[in-house]
């Protein structure tokens, strides 16, 4: 049998062997722990693994030497393994170090995950209504300069970050500016283009970009685009220069919203973010990235066939099965072992510091 998720496809000049792609995700790892974990999604057979959270500006950013040699590094051995690398640019919309005074309230239990993300909510409220014209083609510049950069880097695809700072100022709800920047919304999404722009100007990447989609009755998500406006906001972006769109609901609310559980009362079903990707894919002929609780083939397959989607990201899968991909090749779907959704080693690993695993991670050791 063979799967529809493991046909090749083509985003711009990208040619990729299979349908899976390993989702931007932060691990919180030490650099080697790091690459052992992506390695071994390469090695799975996983087409395109998307690096998360490259900062456009700062040390982090692929302008400073250290970091772009540690990227052509982490860069060259994915592809020894055989996946393709996507770069996904972005800038924060929070002031973290203003924010570190509320930390010890946070470990105290005194302040909850919930209230210090509505801390940061406002901090980037502030950011983007009192940030100056000045910083802002600073940026958007940035944006332009790091896709150069990715590209001499060796990565394969440039993933713009349409939350964060970029969702920030295209949501109504955070952006209250009364410049070119803010006000209706072409002015709020003014800054997304530009930025997408500048990535076109500065590299022959294909460009994906990351359409975080706010929800309303029931709200879900803060930044982003409002479902009800996807059209004409699809069509910009495509004429901006995005070659495929990566689906997903839009973060600034609680992270079991963009990371849900299985008990999550609105996100618990597989695919739980693919209906905001079938309403873009009704907008677009550009490919289509399903994110959201993805699992099974079966599910993933259908999708694919019936054009809801033209390929899928998983995080928690393949962090709990890098192997899933490789087991469809070989005829061994049966072997799969399946996230539970339960996100005691991953999300509550990264909460607490001790970055991304699984609850098989021990059960594996105890086996080797």
């Amino acid at each position: 049998m063979t799967h529809a998720c493991v046909k090749p496809i083509t985003i711009g000049n990208c040619e990729l062997k299979n349908r899976i792609f390993f989702a931007p995700t932060t691990l919180g790892l030490k650099p080697e722990e790091k690459a052992a974990k992506l390695s071994a999604i390469a090695q799975g057979q996983t087409a395109l693994i998307i690096l998360p959270d490259i900062p456009v500006l700062g040390s982090g950013s692929l302008q400073n030497s250290r970091t772009f040699a540690a990227y052509q590094q982490l860069i060259s051995q994915l592809h020894q393994q055989g996946a393709k690398v996507s770069a996904q640019l972005h800038l924060s919309d929070a002031n973290f170090k203003a924010m570190l005074k509320w930390i010890p309230a946070l470990l105290t239990h005194r302040l909850t995950a919930d209230q210090l993300r509505q801390k940061l909510n406002d901090s980037a409220a502030v950011t983007v209504n009192q940030m100056r014209e000045k910083r802002i083609r600073e940026i958007l510049a940035a944006f332009g300069l790091s896709a150069q950069q990715a590209q001499a880097a060796g990565f394969d695809m440039i993933q713009v970050h349409g939350d964060r700072l970029i969702g920030s100022f295209s949501s109504s709800l955070i952006n209250k500016r009364t410049d070119e920047y803010g006000g209706c919304l072409e002015n709020r999404m003014r800054f997304a283009l530009e930025a997408v722009r500048q990535v076109r100007q500065h590299c022959s990447l294909p460009i994906d970009y990351k359409l975080a989609v706010r929800q309303i009755n029931p709200d879900y998500g803060k930044a982003g685009v409002l479902e009800q406006n996807l059209d004409p906001v699809v069509g910009w972006l495509e004429r901006a220069g995005v070659d495929c769109f990566h689906v997903t609901l839009a973060n600034h609310g609680a992270l079991t919203d963009t990371i849900p559980p299985a008990n999550h009362p609105a996100f618990s079903a597989e695919g739980c973010f693919l209906k905001f990707a079938d309403q873009v894919k009704a907008l677009t002929c550009k490919p289509v990235i399903g994110v959201g609780n993805l699992r099974h083939p079966e599910f993933i397959d259908q999708a694919i066939e019936s054009g809801r989607i033209d390929a899928a990201a998983m995080s928690r899968q393949l962090i709990a099965d890098s192997d899933w991909t490789a087991k469809l090749l070989t005829g061994h779907p049966e072997t799969i072992r399946y996230c539970a959704g339960c996100n005691q080693k991953c999300l509550q690993g990264l909460m607490s510091h001790q970055g991304i695993h699984c609850i098989y991670d021990q059960k594996r050791s105890d086996i080797q």
